[in-house]
């Protein structure tokens, strides 16, 4: 038996000590008696563990358990209990959780890249200065909080893939407050990405993308400004109704301006007709009192684009009432 072999087996006695499970038989079974143990532990070879490809099933760690400098690779936890335990300077990469249980659970300076949470209990669990590139929840539901900022991926590729992940979360949990606040940080991290891959100055970018794509993510990017500075990027109902009277009144004046008495049926040059013509207008009904003979280029287009406001705030309007009713019917 090297080296490498007898440390991981013996670290591996060493976690099933740490929650008041027996080693002994473990360690028997790997043909390693108590006094190897003891003098691999007094060594200070503890300090050096790594674990890998192993299974914890149903453990609970002591309460106020302190766990350091361990890594974990490719190792599945399913049952077990984290709760209370400051974990530090450690290692969690590939690893599976499945029904495990981490509330007042603190995790400081922890590598979890590539990890799986299955139906795992997060509830006030922290996790700081850590890197949780490419994790995974499932069935999960993770709070604001969990997550410190100083946690949160650099590279906005996968920071928008983390906050997408906990946004659907947050929806099957059924906290749609929370599942905003997720999509707003998606929001932002797909900006970002989308700006980087516009202007190309970093070497991942160069290699990635050319003409093509930086065009599309100009699209996209000048698309979300014009759709922000008009209706915010949360979409809020109370900023349509400020809005819809800016358009009314806006359309109102330029119908003034280009006169309304002589390219429609029943309307006069003032401004209450004006008004009333715009309001028509923003739903599409000013098209029956147009007429077509004397109706000009510029009276049509800014009909279109009264029209066109008018059901760009109608459907937004529509899409906030219905997931305002469907948290009411949760």
């Amino acid at each position: 038996m090297d080296e490498k072999e007898k440390n991981e087996i013996c670290s591996y006695a060493y976690m099933l000590y740490l929650s008041g499970e027996s080693g002994d038989k473990f360690l028997q079974t790997k043909n390693i008696s108590q006094k190897e143990y003891k003098k691999w532990y007094s060594s200070g070879a503890k300090i050096k563990i790594t674990i890998t490809k192993q299974q914890f099933n149903n453990i609970t760690f002591f309460k106020n358990t302190k766990m350091e400098n361990i890594e974990f690779i490719q190792c599945s936890f399913n049952k077990v209990s984290f709760a209370d335990t400051l974990i530090m300077n450690t290692h969690f990469r590939h690893c599976f959780f499945d029904n495990c249980y981490f509330r007042e659970a603190k995790f400081e300076n922890i590598v979890f890249v590539g990890s799986k949470f299955f139906n795992c209990n997060l509830k006030n669990t922290k996790i700081k200065n850590s890197d949780v590139r490419y994790v995974e929840f499932y069935n999960t539901y993770v709070n604001k909080n969990v997550i410190e900022k100083n946690s949160i991926p650099q590279q906005e590729n996968i920071s928008r893939l983390l906050f997408r992940n906990l946004r659907k979360e947050a929806i099957n949990a059924g906290d749609y407050e929370l599942a905003e606040d997720y999509y707003v940080e998606e929001t932002r991290s797909t900006i970002k990405y989308k700006k980087n891959v516009v202007k190309c100055d970093k070497d991942y970018y160069k290699e990635r993308y050319k003409g093509r794509e930086r065009f599309y993510a100009f699209l996209y990017v000048l698309g979300y400004e014009l759709v922000r500075f008009i209706f915010g990027i949360r979409l809020r109902l109370r900023r349509l109704i400020p809005l819809t009277l800016s358009v009314l009144i806006f359309f109102s004046f330029v119908y003034l301006k280009i006169g309304l008495n002589n390219q429609t049926s029943v309307f006069s040059s003032n401004f209450y007709d004006s008004l009333l013509f715009s309001f028509l207008q923003f739903f599409g009904f000013g098209y029956g009192f147009m007429d077509k003979n004397r109706a000009t280029i510029e009276l049509i287009s800014f009909m279109l684009i009264n029209h066109l406001f008018g059901w760009m705030i109608l459907i937004v309007a529509a899409a906030r009432l219905m997931k305002i009713l469907t948290r009411r019917t949760q």
